[in-house]
């Protein structure tokens, strides 16, 4: 016996920590699909992510292919992220937040009435978003940045100045300093997908009825997965819909895991975050166990509502019903005891409510609690009502397990890319000044108020056509995975100009940087840009100011290698011209000499065979 105290003596760990119910109950992951990964700021290594897991400042998420995920912040907002994206918790406060996407795309939607204010930032612009807003940022690995405004307005600064971008339109900063302000760009999947995600979070309704102002945001998750039912004694409660075994029971279908200081509940049921870190459960016979809400002004978030009593081999709790009291490591509200200095006495626990309540009590090994099986054992009688044991949370010593939310492998080539191990210096998130007032440089504190020069477009940017490449052409060398949209028409090494014989590809390379072919400038330079080749051009890239008039036919001596005539009937033998059009409407497209282009049956050559041919033909006539 004196061994196994000395061997538990050492997994106990006595550590005074501050309540981190405000820090953890902001941001919390409210879906994942795919191999999702998160970083802790107190842990050194990425762990598999689920639903429900809350994040604090300094944790980094990153998102593989194949991947999405949404953050839900407090206060109505929503950040989503696209595959392909890594992000920093840089600040979560109440009023304000600051993330740092180092590359990928965020989405995030700050819904009326939510956060005062966000800054996302980027490795070359730091984009404040207002209240009531939908902005979209794109950064990729190169330093290419896009900020499209569906609704409201941001502040984007960069070392060169601040822009304000208003809703329906969009910035982009390339890798070099040029930036240009244009209209939005048509739909693509990843809005539409973003789109029908806000609709869901408006389908909301009974549960509105029922829940604090403070608990709205969670309204549609209990509508999906619950009924509501009226008891006399608490009012409206909340029980699930979905089909549960016959030994259910609250904090069951999850796991304990060691964040920040405390060991937080992590629920695997879709529904599992207000119901387990608000209010308290109560059980009836009729409708089984029910949720009870917390009363308006009294919506404190916890680390898992639940009493504790823990001896050195065996870890025991029970969901606490309205009324008793929580003795946890911090203020979380009302109905609450902070004993990081105290000791409570073992008959606070003896009258919870539903120590009585058949499974209700959940007893583990406490091997098991650190490892995460979550295997239950056998004990003779409650350890609630026993004399043995120590109220509260455990503080057994975490171990790599303990901090892992959920307990699967995830393929190397879903891992985060060595490149986010350990950002640059330059690049570092924390060095990045945080703006929560909206005044002043982000970038470079101390500079004077300036604007941002920016080129504006008043027609969106047309798709560039795809050349005929291998699968692999639209695929980033760098980690494998597709390019966005946008990045694809940045990483393509040319421009589709239109033309009346189809679409040629016009190649423009900029300055290589580390041996790789960087982005092509967002806008033609006069010297690229060519002449529409159509009566009503719709040209996939917008012409300079001050185009260059439409020439008219060039004379027939002119050299056929140099002006290749298309688009007129005109001078055609029969069937081998396009429509037929009036005289002097036919356009002209500059095309490069190439020994392995024909001649075409126009040119002069070709023109006065046809002639000769035809004073033949007369003779003969004449002379019959």
């Amino acid at each position: 016996m004196k061994i196994v105290r000395m061997v538990m003596a050492v997994l106990l760990l006595a550590v005074p920590v501050a309540g981190w119910g405000a820090e953890l109950g902001i941001v919390r992951l409210s879906l994942v699909d795919g191999d999702v990964q998160v970083q802790a700021q107190d842990a050194d290594e990425w762990v598999p992510a689920v639903a429900n897991m809350p994040l604090a400042e300094g944790d980094r998420i990153w998102v593989p292919e194949g991947g999405r995920t949404e953050l839900q912040i407090r206060g109505g907002c929503y950040l989503r992220l696209d595959a392909g994206s890594s992000l920093d918790i840089v600040a979560a406060r109440n009023e304000s937040l600051q993330f740092y996407l180092a590359e990928g795309r965020a989405y995030i939607n700050n819904r009326k009435g939510g956060t005062k204010r966000i800054q996302m930032d980027a490795p070359d612009a730091s984009t404040v978003i207002a209240d009531n807003s939908i902005v979209m940022v794109d950064a990729d690995y190169d330093g290419n940045i896009g900020v499209p405004v569906i609704r409201g307005h941001v502040l984007v600064d960069t070392e060169r100045g601040t822009v304000r971008v208003p809703a329906g339109r969009s910035l982009r900063i390339d890798y070099e300093g040029g930036t240009e302000l244009a209209p939005l760009d048509p739909p693509d999947e990843w809005l539409a997908w973003n789109r029908n995600q806000d609709r869901r979070l408006e389908t909301a309704a009974e549960s509105l009825r029922y829940v604090p102002v403070e608990l709205e945001d969670y309204a549609y998750d209990l509508d999906d997965y619950g009924r509501w039912h009226y008891l006399p004694e608490y009012g409206y409660v909340w029980a699930p819909r979905l089909s549960l075994s016959a030994g259910w029971s609250p904090y069951r279908q999850g796991r304990w895991v060691w964040v920040r200081g405390d060991y937080v509940w992590i629920s695997y049921e879709p529904w599992g975050w207000a119901p387990y870190h608000y209010g308290r459960w109560t059980h009836t016979p009729r409708f089984g166990w029910c949720w009870v809400p917390p009363a308006r002004g009294a919506a404190w978030w916890g680390p898992g509502y639940v009493g504790w009593v823990h001896t050195p081999e065996s870890v025991a709790w029970v969901p606490l019903a309205p009324g008793d009291i929580y003795y946890g490591y911090g203020n979380f509200g009302p109905n609450s005891v902070n004993i990081v200095n105290a000791t409570v006495s073992r008959s606070a626990v003896r009258h919870y409510r539903n120590i009585r309540v058949r499974n209700a009590v959940t007893v583990i090994h406490s091997d098991t609690f650190i490892k995460g099986k979550q295997q239950r054992v056998a004990v003779r009688g409650n350890l609630f009502t026993a004399r043995v044991g120590s109220v509260g949370p455990p503080r057994f010593r975490p171990e790599r397990e303990t901090r892992r939310p959920v307990f699967k492998s995830v393929p190397a080539v879903k891992r985060p890319p060595e490149r986010l191990s350990r950002p640059k210096r330059h690049d570092a998130p924390e060095q990045r000044r945080h703006a929560p007032d909206g005044k002043g440089a982000v970038i470079l504190p101390g500079r004077p108020a300036g604007e941002l020069p920016v080129v504006r477009r008043e027609a969106p940017k047309q798709p560039a056509v795809k050349p005929a490449a291998p699968a692999m052409k639209n695929r980033d060398i760098r980690g494998g995975k597709p390019l966005a949209p946008a990045v694809r028409y940045r990483e393509s090494q040319g421009v589709a100009v239109k033309g009346d014989r189809g679409d040629e590809q016009v190649k423009r390379r900029s300055r290589p940087r580390d041996g790789r072919t960087m982005t092509p400038p967002l806008s033609p330079s006069p010297a690229t840009a060519l002449p529409a080749a159509h009566d009503n051009p719709q040209p996939a890239v917008t012409a300079p100011p001050n185009p260059q008039p439409k020439r008219s036919r060039p004379p027939r001596q002119r050299p056929a290698a140099v002006i290749q005539q298309t688009g007129s009937a005109e001078g055609r033998p029969p069937g081998q011209g396009g429509e037929k059009r009036e005289k002097g409407e036919h356009g002209i497209t500059a095309a490069p000499a190439s020994p392995s282009v024909k001649q075409p049956a126009n040119t002069p050559q070709g023109e006065e065979r046809k002639e000769h041919k035809g004073r033949e033909e007369w003779k003969k006539e004449g002379a019959r």
